[in-house]
């Protein structure tokens, strides 16, 4: 791939011209450090059960030095590389490239970070998958770095220092809105589902400690009485195994009730070993963490009225006065999502809901009219929620790709940088 065009002064030295291997081991004793794509290189955080996995033998470590350029082999097309703050060691996954010569090692860590390097590093990385692609020092050091002035790059470090921290506070501001708006959403559901809509409707308690108090009109149930759990794929034996249909693995899930209807499938290749459903029926995600998060929807729009998923699904078909919103508004809420998590089973990482929490699941079960009502609103009122999160979500978008072009601009000598005197025009 070409090289840029860049100011005339500037020079182009392959990266093993400036940078050498450094593989130096038997460090054990220092600090340990990871890279990645969002915080750079950073000492490694463990949660409890990786703490028994960090006292492990270290003696292949690597020693960096602070100021080493430090890279994620696998990850390096994904920008998984930063600067090391300090003395430490890194796993052998990691590259640690420490300089030959004097050199402004954060410039450099930007220009890994431009567009024309990100792809080259991705072209240059080797493996039996896309996946397990890697760049290994080897492949990295052939590749040309684009070198001002040591003077310029530092200037260049300094101005994105300045003008990317600016953008990133603005992306971390809207990020936090949307989580608020995200919990005000799931706030706005729960209370919905669990109160009703009327302030002043007369409670009684519900005989459960967890569920607390329900409208007085209101019934206790066991969602097992309000649902049919499982629907039988033998409804389908006069149906042709060759109609298309819906199919839906989990990433086609949403976690706020969207669907990615997009794979069509024949039922002969899905009726064994999926998970059946049809049109109105309610899905919910059984595994750690996909029902945590909230992944389920109301399956609508199914080809010929038909899907199939994922076995990681549970299937809940609403009785004749039960209403499909409502049930898929329950499934969302808080109380629901809390009081399954408790009651998962299984090994960690594999840990999921199990049938009997969901036929057992006690909750306020208001009539039929009530629960049209109660999911009417939350249509309206989670739109206009949803609405606002989709304008953030295209604003930090916006604000990424502002900062991606910001850094190829900088590191290619394509803006005026304050304090850079009089960059040519003349570019090769």
């Amino acid at each position: 791939m070409p090289l840029p065009n860049i100011p005339s002064h500037w020079s182009i030295v392959r990266f093993g011209a400036l940078f050498t291997n450094r593989s130096e081991k038997g460090f054990s004793h220092l600090l340990p450090y990871s890279v990645s794509q969002q915080h750079g290189v950073t000492p490694q955080q463990y949660t409890d059960e990786e703490i028994v996995r960090s006292s492990a033998d270290k003696s292949n470590y690597k020693r960096i030095a602070a100021g080493d350029i430090v890279y994620n082999k696998m990850r390096m097309w994904q920008g998984a590389v930063g600067v090391a703050p300090s003395e430490g060691i890194v796993s052998p996954a990691y590259v640690v490239c420490a300089p030959r010569t004097e050199l402004h090692q954060t410039y450099f860590y930007y220009l890994c970070l431009s567009p024309h390097y990100i792809a080259e590093f991705g072209k240059h990385s080797y493996g039996i998958v896309d996946d397990m692609n890697s760049l290994r020092f080897e492949n990295f050091k052939t590749i040309y770095a684009i070198v001002p002035p040591l003077h310029e790059q530092r200037v260049i470090a300094s101005y994105l220092d300045r003008e990317l921290a600016t953008i990133d506070a603005l992306i971390a501001k809207t990020e936090a809105l949307n989580g608020l708006l995200s919990e005000k959403r799931t706030a706005l559901i729960s209370h919905a589902v669990a109160k009703g809509l009327d302030a002043n409707v007369a409670l009684k308690g519900s005989g459960m400690e967890w569920l607390g108090e329900i409208p007085a009109h209101w019934d206790v149930k066991r969602l097992r009485y309000v649902v049919e759990t499982g629907p039988k794929k033998s409804e389908l034996r006069n149906t042709s195994s060759e109609l298309e249909i819906s199919f839906l693995p989990m990433p086609a899930i949403g976690e706020q009730g969207a669907l990615d209807l997009s794979e069509v499938k024949h039922v002969a290749d899905v009726y064994d070993g999926y998970t059946y459903f049809c049109e109105n029926d309610v899905i919910v995600a059984k595994i750690t963490p996909c029902f945590e998060n909230g992944k389920g929807a109301i399956a609508r729009q199914l080809l010929n009225g038909i899907g199939f998923g994922t076995t990681e699904l549970f299937v809940l078909r609403p009785g004749p006065d039960t209403h499909s919103d409502f049930i898929y508004y329950l499934t969302v809420s808080s109380r629901f999502r809390s009081v399954g998590t408790i009651s998962m089973q299984g090994a960690a990482g594999q840990q999921r809901v199990t049938n009997l929490f969901i036929k057992d699941y006690l909750l306020g079960f208001p009539p039929l009219n009530e629960q049209r009502a109660i999911a009417d609103y939350l249509d309206r009122e989670t739109a206009k929620i949803d609405r606002l999160m989709s304008k953030n979500d295209r604003l930090i978008d916006l604000l990424r790709e502002k900062r991606t072009a910001l850094i190829s601009a900088a590191v290619t000598g394509k803006i005026a940088i304050p304090s850079v005197s009089s960059v040519p025009s003349v570019v090769k």
